[in-house]
């Protein structure tokens, strides 16, 4: 329960501080324990900040479930709200993201990062494999390997995050255009992957992403 009560207190803290601008200190004093209880639970605050997205993601995985689960929809729709849920759910956690991303892109944490993106990768792939398997029986994808093309898909989706990322950071004058030309390159890319029809697979939806870089 304690380990509970300080991630829920320190997700608030970068919400409404910042990652960097939130110490270890002000973490204590909002659960009111002393600095070996957190170090108790958690070696520093960036292991802490890896424990908050890991909870993040097993949100994302509790809405995806049901969507591979379920025996009325066809692959091809299972495949398209699969990545739309999850991007809309990101979406609507945009300023807690925000704050995350800019902790995880800095240079100190890049060992970090890879560890968390191969972390989910790996408790996700198998979900997106079932619905390639689908697929595949149903006739609408073509995949020899399973498995390794639900991580290759998947990492193709890590890219455009990773894209997405670098505009917020550095956003060019023309970002509508470069946000779209982004999305419709990594769904041909992913739709080529599995061999299914051009314009088939609309995962990325554009106007969810464009989200990222309004107010």
């Amino acid at each position: 329960m304690r380990r509970s009560e300080i991630l829920a207190s320190a997700q608030q803290l970068f919400y409404q501080k910042g990652y960097e601008q939130t110490s270890i200190r002000n973490i204590l004093e909002a659960n009111d324990i002393a600095k070996g209880t957190f170090y108790h639970y958690f070696d520093s605050k960036q292991a802490l900040l890896q424990e908050l997205v890991a909870r993040l993601t097993d949100q994302t995985l509790v809405l995806v479930e049901p969507l591979v689960a379920d025996t009325e929809m066809n692959a091809q729709e299972k495949f398209t709200c699969f990545f739309l849920t999850i991007g809309q759910w990101k979406v609507e956690r945009k300023e807690l993201l925000l704050q995350v991303l800019t902790a995880y892109y800095l240079d100190e944490n890049i060992v970090l990062r890879h560890a968390f993106i191969d972390s989910s990768l790996e408790r996700i792939a198998p979900m997106l494999a079932t619905i390639i398997e689908q697929g595949v029986a149903e006739g609408v994808f073509a995949a020899g390997y399973v498995n390794e093309t639900a991580e290759i898909l998947l990492r193709i989706g890590q890219h455009l995050s990773e894209e997405i990322a670098a505009l917020l950071l550095n956003p060019p004058p023309d970002m509508a255009a470069v946000v779209q030309r982004q999305v419709e390159a990594h769904e041909q890319a992913i739709e080529r992957l599995l061999a299914a029809p051009t314009g088939s697979l609309h995962i990325f939806d554009l106007d969810t992403t464009l989200r990222w870089f309004t107010d």
